[in-house]
């Protein structure tokens, strides 16, 4: 029975990690292996849910810690896009349970990110930040400033979310110098984009947040974070009654979701056609 067990957690461990490649390749690469492409990955994924959380809370019952931690490592990622916030939890609490019996420093720092996600998207915005905190003290302590600044943007988008903008925007900012200094352009864009988002208040510096994103986007040759950057700079004008730069940018961002192979990004642009526009500068 105990073979059995464990050959069935190697099968859910092995494709879950193929279809992790997936959900954590950049816009256009498409990782060898298991499944064609992420629509492959997904449509498993969905199949699957029930039985990879089952396998999680099994796996760490009888301390199968590498089990736990990859399998929960994928049911994250693909959780944060499908958003059932307490599977969420419970599986991050797992994954950082097996890293710390395994005295994986780096891996428990990432289940404390997990962790503060999961903690913020049910309300709980101090013990979120305890979690994020937790995470960014090992990140000093293996000196990882990698890491260090994906705290920073975690941070940024928790405060964010509970509408504590001069904090998300301070935070944002730490995040965006630290991937600056290491030349992480991904980084670079994605901090600018968020910016654009906590300053939403501030037209000309939301609009200048959201260029720089999509300038880096373009550099990058990265057409889905172009078009979501077109898609936020297009909804920030016509709020501010420029309705013509609305529409020309909805134009470039429906454009660059479909170039990105996401027709449904492109689907949820708005036209800005006269009933919208009437209703923007009511």
């Amino acid at each position: 029975m105990e073979e059995a067990v464990d050959r069935l957690l190697d099968f859910y461990l092995t494709t879950t990690r193929a279809a992790f490649k997936h959900l954590r390749a950049f816009p256009g690469q498409a990782p060898p292996g298991r499944f064609a492409d992420l629509q492959d990955a997904f449509a498993w994924l969905d199949a699957e849910q029930a039985i990879l959380i089952t396998a999680v809370a099994h796996a760490a019952a009888i301390q199968r810690h590498t089990h736990t931690t990859d399998i929960a490592n994928c049911l994250v990622a693909y959780l944060s896009w499908q958003q059932p916030y307490t599977d969420w939890r419970t599986i991050a609490e797992h994954a950082l349970n097996a890293y710390q019996a395994l005295g994986d420093r780096r891996g428990e720092a990432m289940a404390w990110n997990d962790l503060g996600y999961a903690r913020s998207d049910v309300g709980c915005l101090e013990a979120a930040v305890d979690a994020f905190e937790e995470a960014r003290d090992i990140y000093r302590e293996l000196g990882d400033r990698r890491g260090e600044a994906e705290f920073w943007h975690n941070l940024g988008g928790t405060q964010s979310g509970f509408a504590r903008n001069e904090a998300a925007i301070d935070a944002y900012e730490k995040a965006r110098d630290i991937y600056h200094d290491l030349g992480d352009l991904h980084g670079v864009a994605r901090s600018w984009r968020c910016l654009g988002l906590a300053q939403s208040g501030c037209l000309e510096a939301a609009v200048d947040a959201f260029e720089k994103a999509r300038d880096v986007y373009r550099e990058l040759g990265d057409r889905r974070g172009e078009a979501m950057s077109w898609h936020n700079l297009s909804v920030v004008v016509h709020e501010a009654g420029r309705v013509e730069e609305a529409r020309a940018a909805a134009r470039q961002a429906r454009q660059a979701y479909l170039d990105a192979g996401d027709p449904d990004g492109a689907a949820w642009v708005p036209d800005w056609g006269p009933a919208e526009h009437q209703a923007g500068i009511s």
